[in-house]
């Protein structure tokens, strides 16, 4: 396994790793980050770490509108739920992991093959979502207000309300001093910290206002899809065939990473009145085990986003004093 594609069997050490990064035990994932010395291997690791291969289980429907949805257990009470209920009607193509758990389980990879097959059927939108939503308003709602937009003038739609989880402004800035301090009673989260400072993960990328500003600084403000995510076929279709970078792995920050790639037209972003839940870390959980594995991908977008600002960053955007400032 190379490239982040299925292959020959892994090494042991490589299994060693990846058991340690995927391990609910904030330790393990901690001790994981131990065994890289730069940036550059932790780097090098992403890239190269295998990903299992998603078996696609497709549900009739309307292919006007496709669905993506990474699961996994197709015939679980989430996926049910969305099935029946949150995206009833349309095309659902469910990725979903071949065992569980799935240790090699990679989210860009995952969508990137299900957005190769959700082009297939020449869709006007599809929707990338998590199985962890709930419905809120029918999904007609949804369809019915894709079918009164232009695609072809249309790279994403975002949803009005914003969720929990979803369709949020968000902003990537530097942490303050207070966050710094709120994370240091605890050793696990004194390990976050340290980790973010150790591969140079300075540049985080938080909902806009509220709390959080007393914990980050004003940074680039742009919209986020998070966990659901409406784009049009024809602007996926551009992206070629991976979207999204298969190098975040199990998953944090891959989304920024694409969405800040999709605000540099904002001209092309739409909004639509559509109400749909989420159960936060349903999928994935939450706690310190997951905020320690997203420190990979959080200085994975730092490392990609100061090779090239350019690819990030609007026209005109004074993006300097942001990627290159002080650090601490």
């Amino acid at each position: 396994m190379s490239g982040n594609s299925p292959g020959p069997n892994p090494s042991p050490l490589s299994y060693y790793l990846n058991d340690a990064f995927v391990s609910s035990d904030p330790l393990l994932v901690a001790g994981f980050y131990d065994r890289f010395r730069t940036l550059a291997e932790l780097v090098d690791w992403m890239q190269r770490r295998p990903s299992s291969e998603p078996r696609i289980r497709e549900i009739p429907g309307s292919a006007e509108v496709v669905f993506v949805v990474p699961t996994a257990d197709v015939d679980g009470p989430m996926a049910r739920h969305c099935r029946d209920e949150a995206f009833r009607g349309s095309r659902i193509l469910f990725l979903e992991s071949p065992s569980r758990p799935d240790p090699f389980y990679n989210i860009g990879y995952y969508l990137n093959r299900g957005i190769a097959r959700a082009l297939e059927l020449n869709p006007h939108w599809i929707v990338l979502s998590g199985d962890d939503v709930r419905r809120l308003d029918p999904p007609e709602v949804l369809t019915g207000g894709l079918a009164r937009l232009d695609p072809s003038r249309c790279n994403s739609v975002f949803t009005i309300p914003a969720g929990h989880y979803h369709s949020v402004a968000s902003q990537l800035s530097r942490q303050r001093w207070t966050r710094r301090f709120l994370l240091s009673w605890s050793t696990a989260k004194r390990a976050v910290v340290s980790s973010e400072e150790r591969f140079g993960a300075d540049l985080h990328a938080p909902r806009s206002g509220g709390y959080q500003s007393l914990l980050f600084q004003p940074g680039y403000r742009h919209w986020s899809m998070a966990s659901f995510g409406i784009f049009s076929a024809p602007y996926l279709r551009s992206l070629g065939p991976a979207p999204f970078d298969p190098a975040f792995g199990l998953g944090g920050s891959e989304d920024v990473e694409f969405c800040l790639r999709l605000n540099r037209r904002a001209d092309r972003l739409a909004f639509l009145p559509f109400r749909i839940g989420e159960r936060v870390g349903a999928t994935l959980g939450t706690g310190d085990a997951r905020r320690l594995r997203e420190v990979a991908g959080l200085a994975y977008l730092n490392y990609l986003v100061r090779r090239d600002p350019t690819k990030y960053f609007p026209e005109g955007y004074d993006y300097l004093r942001l990627v290159a400032g002080p650090r601490h």
